[in-house]
This record gives C-alpha cells, sequence and structure tokens, in this order.
C-alpha cells in the first residue's frame, strides 16, 4: 500500500495547476447570464457559444483499495470530478467500493478487471464499459478486453519459452 503522505503529494503534484473554483465560478456566471438573457429577452442567446460543464476526470488503473482516487475527493470536496478505477483482484475490488462509498464525494465508477488487457477503443470515460462497474458481483466485461492473435505451432511459443531444464 502507498503511505498516505505519499498519495497525498501525488495528488498535489497532479492537481497543481487546475483551480476548480475559478472554473466553477465561470460556469455559475454563465448559467446566471443564460437565466438573465432568458429572461429579459425571451429567447435563448446566439450571440454566445455554449459552455460545458468543465468536468475533470481521474483514472487509477491499479485502484487497489482506492487510496488516490479518495485523496482527489477529499482534497477538492467540490471540484467537479469524476473518479474511474481498474482493479484485477476481486478483494481490493469490494475494498475499493466500500472505501468509495463511505469517503468519495463525488461520482465513481470503479470496474473489476485487467487494466492491460483492456482495449483503449472501447474503454473511454464515455463508454458501456463503466456502466458495469461499482457491483458486488462485478459482471464479465471480456467483450470490453483486447483479444491477442492465436499462437500457432510454427511461431513463437511463450509456453515452451518458460520452460527451464532443471539440471
Amino acid at each position: 500500500m502507498t503511505p498516505r503522505p505519499v498519495v497525498e503529494v501525488m495528488t498535489q503534484m497532479v492537481y497543481a495547476g487546475w483551480n476548480p473554483e475559478a472554473e466553477l465560478l465561470c460556469y455559475n456566471s454563465y448559467r446566471d447570464y443564460i437565466a438573465w438573457y432568458y429572461l429579459t429577452q425571451h429567447a435563448p442567446p446566439t450571440h454566445i457559444k455554449p459552455m460545458e460543464f468543465p468536468f475533470k476526470t481521474q483514472l487509477d488503473p491499479c485502484v487497489g483499495t482506492g487510496r488516490f482516487l479518495i485523496a482527489a475527493s477529499q482534497m477538492m470536496p467540490k471540484a467537479p470530478l469524476i473518479l474511474f478505477g481498474i482493479e484485477i483482484n476481486l478483494s481490493l475490488y469490494r475494498a475499493c467500493l466500500v472505501n468509495m462509498a463511505m469517503f468519495s464525494n463525488h461520482p465513481y465508477s470503479i470496474v473489476c478487471g485487467d487494466t492491460l488487457m483492456i482495449d483503449q477503443k472501447y474503454s473511454g470515460p464515455s463508454s458501456n464499459l463503466w456502466d458495469l462497474g461499482n457491483r458486488w458481483n462485478p459482471p464479465d466485461i471480456s467483450a470490453f478486453y483486447w483479444k491477442p492473435p492465436p499462437i500457432w505451432h510454427d511461431r513463437f511459443s511463450l509456453k515452451a519459452f518458460t520452460k527451464i531444464k532443471e539440471k
């Protein structure tokens, strides 16, 4: 387990240049202006571009018990964060779900799977993979896995390579 001071320092380093209060202030000002314009002009404003809510996402590919995600959540309790995590070990996955339910102030999705096998093309923040998260008995997510090509007898064989003759 990563010691708590190391987790806090690394999380501070990641979010050193980000000021969530300024982004929320901008969003609130924008929203207030839209509401004022609509009330006074009885039409939506067409002279400004729509502004998206300034969410930040954080992914921990080997989440363990969720220490890094919890540190980010507690460091910025009102920031617009969405937390994602992947854990291969079922016991640690369940411990992370309990910790996130107890200590996180932000929406999160924790998936039980192998980070190294998840296909990058199908695992973005808006993919269906994250809808399968946060379940005590995790569903099979092998549809999102990268499928390695089969090993043929005339090509490299990992099984043969790993056999070491003892003398």
